[in-house]
């Protein structure tokens, strides 16, 4: 039912995001540029996790991100999530983290990118993963975005499966090249 719930949020976010696009910057424009960020996710963990404990409400994370368009299709990306996990029934909150390298590919060198990627996640545990998703890129300007992105990440040592959705703001850095004339 969870994973229902951050389907909808993600699907919503993606179709408002969608809505104006004017003013998105050529793929071309953007490569070779750097670009930082800031993000808020929600993460639907995987009860398996801690059979011991009844279930796990939503959690939260905020985090930072680095990334660079490497080419007018691809793009990689460094972030650091800070997670606060969410027990049901217990008024305090588990503190976990997860260090991400993601590369994003652009198929119509447009808004829409797939991504995967490997997480480090230390959530009741420190494990290694890989995630696969899809998101939606909204440019305000040349330099300045928002994102919405829906990932799952799978643990390798116990095959966790954890779901999370994010919604990030990102500034590019750098001129443009411009066409001798």
């Amino acid at each position: 039912m969870k994973a229902l719930k951050l389907s909808l949020i993600t699907a919503a976010l993606l179709i408002a995001a969608s809505s104006n696009a004017d003013e998105q910057p050529k793929a071309e424009d953007l490569v070779g540029k750097f670009y930082g960020g800031v993000n808020a996710s929600i993460i639907d963990i995987d009860e398996d996790r801690a059979p011991n404990i009844i279930d796990f409400d939503l959690s939260r994370g905020l985090g930072l991100e680095l990334g660079y368009r490497y080419s007018e299709t691809t793009e990689f990306r460094l972030s650091f999530t800070d997670i606060k996990i969410d027990i049901e029934n217990n008024s305090s909150d588990e503190d976990g983290d997860a260090l991400s390298f993601d590369v994003l590919y652009f198929p119509t060198k447009q808004n829409y990118y797939v991504l995967g990627g490997l997480n480090h996640l230390d959530i009741g545990g420190s494990e290694l993963s890989a995630n696969l998703g899809l998101g939606y890129r909204h440019y305000f300007s040349d330099r300045l975005a928002t994102y919405a992105e829906a990932k799952t990440h799978y643990t390798f040592d116990e095959s966790y499966t954890d779901i999370s959705a994010q919604i990030g703001l990102v500034y590019f850095f750098g001129d443009s090249a411009k066409p001798a004339t």
